[in-house]
C-alpha cells in the first residue's frame, strides 16, 4: 500500500483540473474547493482527501458530464 500522500494528492489534482475544463466548457457557475486533506487524513494504510463542488443550484452541479 502506498505510504507516501504525494500521489493521492497529484490525482487528485488531475481530477480537479478535468472537472474545471469540463464546468468552463459547459458554462456551469459553481466553485471547485480542494483537494484538501480530509478531517482524518489517514485511516490504517489509505489516504484521504475532500474535494468539494459548490453551487448555488443543484440544477448546475447534476449538469457536470
Amino acid at each position: 500500500m502506498l505510504e507516501d500522500q504525494s500521489l493521492p494528492a497529484a490525482l487528485l489534482n488531475i481530477f480537479r483540473d478535468t472537472i474545471e475544463s469540463l464546468v468552463q466548457s459547459e458554462n456551469i457557475l459553481c466553485k471547485i474547493l480542494g483537494p484538501s486533506p480530509a478531517p482524518l487524513q489517514k485511516i490504517k494504510t489509505l489516504w484521504r482527501y475532500a474535494l468539494i463542488v459548490k453551487s448555488t443550484s443543484p440544477a448546475a452541479i447534476n449538469r457536470i458530464p
